[in-house]
């Protein structure tokens, strides 16, 4: 088979040109990730959704719990110090106060925790293939069900991190319902 000229240009050179730049845009944002701690939960070329998802979750319960035994040192290495809380009942909001003023950050986690006051929690989860996820930015929102001692009542909350540490937690109050298939 004759490789042609183009405008006299190799053919066969412009394919690996353009098979090269195209290798460099994909590996770019992997690049990012190279250093898997700036990034918990992400190991390059080897986390899945439900990876990072058990990941995530799990320092969702952390603060939880951190906030529940006033741990504000514990909490200080999970929470941005701008975290901003908001728990939904209904149609009226919660969010933890100082006063008149909103609550962020490590005194809005323990006030959060104390009103959320779970004792079990429930994550739902992917099951995805063996596909890899390396994000351009260090970001990831996990959702984690904390129950309540009646365990038939909780609040869903949306937790979003940054660069590993929490920047925003919105929930809604649930009641749960369940029963067998007719």
């Amino acid at each position: 088979m004759a490789i042609e000229k183009l405008s006299g240009v190799d053919c066969m050179k412009c394919a690996w040109l353009g098979l090269t730049v195209f290798s460099i845009s994909l590996a770019a944002p992997l690049a990012a990730f190279s250093d898997t701690e700036t990034c918990p939960g992400f190991v390059r070329g080897a986390s899945t959704q439900p990876d990072i998802d058990r990941t995530y979750a799990a320092r969702a319960v952390s603060i939880m719990a951190a906030g529940l035994k006033n741990d504000a040192r514990a909490l200080s290495a999970l929470v941005s110090p701008n975290a901003q809380f908001t728990v939904w009942h209904g149609d009226a909001a919660y969010s933890p106060r100082d006063g008149r003023k909103r609550l962020g950050g490590v005194g809005g986690g323990i006030q959060f925790a104390h009103h959320v006051n779970p004792d079990r929690f429930q994550i739902v989860t992917i099951q995805s293939g063996p596909i890899s996820v390396a994000p351009v930015k260090c970001e990831w929102s996990v959702n984690v069900l904390f129950l309540d001692q009646r365990h038939d009542a909780g609040i869903s909350i949306a937790f979003k991190f940054v660069d590993g540490l929490l920047v925003e937690a919105t929930g809604h109050q649930t009641v749960l319902y369940q029963g067998d298939v007719p």
